[in-house]
């Protein structure tokens, strides 16, 4: 029922049928006007891209900051879709698109990335915010009518599930989102920095003594447990140079594959959601309106 309604959504919403469509990027590029056209963006637009790929968009999800890299709007409950905000921004912009995949590998909590387009767009898992670890953290880790023992708890699982990174790329308190699949990392880049050895630091092991102070949870101590039950090759400096070259570009191509497993770690509602996309997005729904992304 969700693929039908979305199906419905994104190609042919009466709504928008007359709306004339938005060329963002042609066979040249950028198209004249561009960035004047992004900030234009409203819901029900359908934009198109150098492939002749079109997307109807919902709402911008970018609130009223209206994107510093990127403008972000929903495709539907379960997705958003990600465009640069000017030519400049587009490094910036690739940048997430290329740090995803150690993220998949490695299991890190994360917006699934379903699709991107080198230069153009990047199509991710939508995820309802509940608050930030900035808010947390200035809260003096006690937000009220929040249950903040098990959101602790949920804190050290996230830190245990990134034990492999001694830096995610942009990892910052207000990029790390608490949400109803509990904490993960919202935004980042591709500067990656993976674990030396199972004592190097950690994700926000700066806050790590006050957190600890507060609740009877060791940070440290789980986060050396847990890397040294990896095994004794997991974490050396020979790996870690191997990995981050590893990592430190990707192909252009248009689909990932890292993302499957992580996702299938979800809840059942969403495995039976993804299952279903997952056969529809490796054809790009060629037979259903040509493409719910768009026509092909």
């Amino acid at each position: 029922m969700f693929l039908y309604l979305l199906f419905v959504f994104l190609c042919t919403n009466s709504a928008f049928a007359d709306r004339k469509p938005i060329v963002l990027f042609d066979a040249n590029g950028f198209v004249d006007e561009y960035e004047e056209k992004v900030q234009k963006l409203k819901a029900g637009d359908r934009i198109v891209f150098s492939t002749g790929k079109s997307f109807v968009i919902g709402q911008p999800l970018d609130g009223s900051s209206r994107g510093n890299v990127n403008r972000i709007f929903e495709l539907g409950k379960k997705a958003a879709i990600r465009v640069p905000v000017n030519r400049w921004a587009v490094g910036q912009s690739d940048s997430y698109r290329v740090g995803y995949q150690a993220l998949a590998d490695f299991s890190v909590p994360a917006p699934l990335v379903f699709a991107a387009k080198k230069g153009e767009f990047t199509i991710v898992e939508r995820y309802e915010r509940v608050f930030s670890l900035g808010d947390w953290f200035n809260s003096g880790f006690h937000l009220l009518d929040v249950d903040n023992q098990k959101v602790a708890r949920d804190f050290l699982d996230f830190i245990v599930k990134t034990r492999h990174f001694s830096r995610i790329g942009d990892a910052h308190l207000g990029n790390i989102l608490y949400t109803e699949k509990g904490w993960l990392v919202a935004d980042w880049t591709s500067k990656h920095v993976f674990a030396t050895s199972a004592t190097d630091k950690f994700i926000f092991s700066g806050v790590a003594n006050r957190f600890e102070s507060l609740f009877d949870l060791d940070l440290k101590t789980t986060v050396i447990e847990a890397r040294l039950a990896d095994g004794p090759n997991q974490y050396t400096e020979a790996r870690a140079l191997a990995t981050n070259e590893k990592y430190s570009r990707l192909p252009d191509g248009e689909l990932y594959s890292g993302q499957i497993e992580f996702f299938k770690k979800s809840s059942s509602g969403s495995k039976r959601w993804f299952g279903r996309f997952e056969e529809k997005v490796n054809g790009f729904y060629k037979n259903s309106c040509r493409s719910i992304f768009g026509r092909t």
